[in-house]
């Protein structure tokens, strides 16, 4: 469960740290690492707040590297997914949903195959539909085969 950090510790953390954090979050009400966005759209990690007043904050202390650039695959984790799949969006990046199990998906999640299908819609005519599978699907299909 992600916990978006509130106004106030928000305030505290752009003192403390002097980065321009727009959004933060940590894992439920844990204290754990805290994921910030900045103003620029990346994404980086900080320690917990608790670290951060037990031993202060250093530069050094951040993954100064964007976390996720558009066409990566997806992470393992909930709130690292939420984080993957924001910086997609941004990056123009749309979902579509697979023809087998229809859950959206993003570009680098889907496969090269394709189900062509043929419809038929009022007054008799035929529409052709083509939908792409995700890897998830085509993995399960070769597994079964």
């Amino acid at each position: 469960m992600r916990c978006l950090i509130g106004e106030k510790k928000l305030r505290w953390l752009r003192e403390r740290t002097g980065l321009d954090i727009v959004k933060a979050m940590v894992r439920g009400n844990t204290g754990h690492a805290i994921l910030c966005c900045l103003s620029d759209g990346s994404w980086i990690h900080l320690p917990s707040i608790a670290e951060i007043k037990r031993n202060g904050w250093t530069p050094e202390a951040v993954d100064g590297e964007r976390m996720f650039e558009a066409g990566d695959p997806p992470p393992e984790g909930y709130l690292e997914w939420c984080v993957w799949a924001e910086v997609q969006q941004r990056n123009g990046l749309q979902q579509e949903r697979c023809g087998r199990c229809s859950l959206y998906r993003f570009p680098q999640e889907l496969s090269g195959e394709v189900i062509e299908s043929t419809l038929e819609v009022s007054g008799g005519f035929e529409v052709k539909v083509t939908s792409p599978v995700c890897l998830d699907c085509e993995a399960v299909e070769v597994r079964d085969g």
